[in-house]
């Protein structure tokens, strides 16, 4: 039995948890970035994903952890932005979608 119908998967799917702080507000909002197997999410996929979908220049601008553990947060600078009210951005967390299987063969 063959199983040259099977898709072919090469990127996984990580769900990252944001907090956008505005001007006058902060707000939290999920965006997913397709990073190639046997890879983890590194800071370059982060400035690029907030370029991609946000339309904002980031720098890193700390990299911190709650109550001494091993869940670290990162924080970025904006340097350019499309839009005005954007200060700063949050990586709250980011965890792999192990649900996730693309179509690659139709």
């Amino acid at each position: 039995m063959d199983n040259f119908d099977a898709p072919i998967k090469t990127h996984d799917r990580y769900i990252t948890t944001i907090e956008l702080q505005e001007k006058y507000s902060a707000r939290r909002t999920t965006m997913e970035m397709l990073i190639e197997i046997g890879r983890i999410p590194t800071i370059k996929d982060y400035i690029d994903l907030f370029r991609e979908k946000l339309g904002a220049e980031t720098e890193i601008k700390d990299i911190f952890s709650q109550n001494n553990t091993n869940y670290y947060m990162m924080e970025y600078k904006i340097l350019k932005s499309s839009g005005e009210d954007l200060r700063g951005i949050k990586v709250i967390r980011t965890s792999k979608d192990y649900t996730y299987n693309p179509i690659t063969k139709i």
